[in-house]
């Protein structure tokens, strides 16, 4: 396997990750009562975005 299979790899994993957490955090937030399609907006607003988690677990690994 070469560098750019693994890298290829490993960032499809965390892609996963990512994706996710978000929805957790979206289904967290519809329970607790706010409106399915704002939920996903609030939740980008507030920071648990694609590129601020990805940043917070490439700086973890």
């Amino acid at each position: 396997m070469n560098f750019f299979h693994r890298k290829q790899c490993k960032d499809e994993e965390l892609n996963a990750e990512i994706s996710s957490h978000f929805d957790e955090a979206i289904r967290d937030r519809i329970a607790r009562g706010e409106i399915p399609g704002e939920s996903f907006f609030m939740q980008k607003r507030d920071g648990l975005g694609d590129a601020s988690l990805r940043a917070v677990m490439i700086a973890a690994s």
